[in-house]
């Protein structure tokens, strides 16, 4: 065996003295630069394990929850009475025959229409299919929102069952710009929410406005190290979309009126309908019309066993909806499939675009 000094010592490497120890230090560098690389690689996976913990729910959170209050009707709810929305003669407070019309033959401006008008028990069971009146609804309320509603801010209350299970119910502080066009100057449609619950999410911002960013969502986690970083994430990607059914842009109250006109244009085809019309249900104190759909065989064609659909009379939009399947025994409540509610509303409030910018002072995201 080679006594220690006796070691051969390999030519120099340009550059080098030749002397051990500087051979030694330089190895040594070389295993500390691919620490360091290894460390920088561990560190970006788990980074991105984190980034899908924090942004997403957590196994604890996935239970059922209710906080909408929903009173049911009074025993006798006060109608919509055609009374009550009668045009008056001016000075005579009398209503006539002919709203058009004037008792001096003068046109004085025609009265809006009203849900009472298009739906009712009795309009249901009259009509040619049980869903025409449900669709007359909801084109009034597409047409409400396209000519009087800019933008808005809301809660709004989600929940899905997804992955097998019904997860814990979601609430956001929301503030939604319908895409417009004025005096030239074209605003994309944006949407900036701030989560409420549950606790995994709370604190999370995201903000998504249609065309900038690269397509992207803006976004902060709730907690962890790594809300102290902005993230760009795919609104149609795994991380966003876990725990969700829709992407961000089929978020609002019209995506919501669109989406259910379409299933009730093809619910059409079917006679396996029908519609129960309520007056005078509340939703967080808003008077509504709730409007229930029922399938009561399961077909490919169907998207749900029972729908509830519950319309604002004053503003005439829909601000809750909620979809059952069928349940797996007779017996069995039909279990929940998913449920938005739109509540603490304010329509019309002026966003403008620092409202869906991550800059914003009153925001909580950070500075990179």
């Amino acid at each position: 065996m080679n006594r220690p000094d006796d070691r051969s010592i390999p030519e120099n490497p340009a550059g080098t003295s030749g002397n051990p120890v500087d051979l030694v230090a330089q190895a040594r560098k070389r295993r500390i630069s691919r620490r360091r690389v290894i460390l920088a690689l561990s560190l970006s996976l788990l980074g991105g394990v984190l980034l899908i913990w924090f942004m997403q729910k957590h196994p604890e959170d996935a239970v059922e929850s209710h906080t909408v209050r929903i009173e049911d009707a009074a025993a006798d709810p006060e109608p919509i009475t055609p009374s009550a929305l009668e045009v008056a003669t001016p000075g005579t407070g009398n209503a006539q025959s002919d709203p058009t019309q004037t008792g001096s033959g003068e046109e004085i401006p025609q009265r809006p229409v009203e849900l009472a008008d298009l739906i009712s028990q009795s309009l249901v069971d009259n009509a040619e299919h049980p869903l025409d009146p449900v669709l007359a609804v909801a084109r009034l309320s597409i047409e409400e929102i396209d000519e009087r509603i800019v933008d808005y801010e809301c809660v709004i209350t989600s929940q899905v069952f997804i992955d097998d299970r019904l997860d814990k119910e979601r609430r956001m502080r929301a503030k939604i710009r319908h895409a417009i066009e004025k005096d030239g100057d074209q605003k994309p449609f944006s949407v900036y929410l701030d989560f409420l619950s549950p606790r995994s999410l709370a604190g999370q911002e995201v903000i998504w406005v249609e065309g900038a960013n690269d397509g992207k969502l803006v976004a902060h986690a709730a907690s962890g190290f790594l809300r102290l970083k902005r993230m760009h994430i795919a609104p149609d990607g795994p991380i966003a979309m876990r725990g969700s059914r829709y992407p961000i842009w089929d978020i609002g109250f019209r995506n919501l009126i669109e989406k259910m006109y379409e299933i009730g244009c093809c619910d059409r085809d079917d006679e396996d309908c029908q519609v129960i019309v309520t007056q005078g249900v509340k939703v967080e104190g808003r008077v509504c019309t709730l409007i229930e759909i029922k399938h009561e065989q399961e077909k490919e064609t169907f998207q749900f066993h029972h729908a509830k659909i519950y319309v604002d009379n004053e503003r005439k939009i829909p601000i809750g909806y909620e979809g059952y399947s069928w349940p797996i025994n007779r017996d069995d409540p039909p279990p929940l499939m998913e449920k938005f509610y739109y509540t603490d509303m304010n329509l019309n409030v002026g966003l403008k675009d620092r409202d869906f910018d991550p800059d914003n002072p009153a925001y909580r995201y950070p500075s990179w």
